[in-house]
């Protein structure tokens, strides 16, 4: 029988008072296409260009703190 765990593969960096879909939301993912584990920043904003992700410098710390932990948690 196999064994199952719980992991962590997203995390969302927002504002108490944000909703989870709200524009100033910053997703942070680990993600797999079969080629090794690599690390996804994401955002819904309509202000920004595709590709672009926006960042407050207030929100830098908790944002990198984030992708620091999923770093830190991927498999090589």
């Amino acid at each position: 029988m196999s064994q199952y765990i719980t992991r962590v593969t997203r995390l969302s960096i927002m504002r108490e008072d944000d909703a989870i879909f709200s524009e100033t939301v910053t997703h942070v993912e680990i993600q797999d296409e079969a080629a090794g584990e690599y690390i996804v920043i994401r955002q819904i904003n309509d202000q920004s260009q595709p590709g672009e992700v926006v960042v407050d410098g207030d929100d830098w710390s908790a944002i990198k703190a984030a992708v620091d932990q999923l770093l830190a948690e991927s498999k090589p």
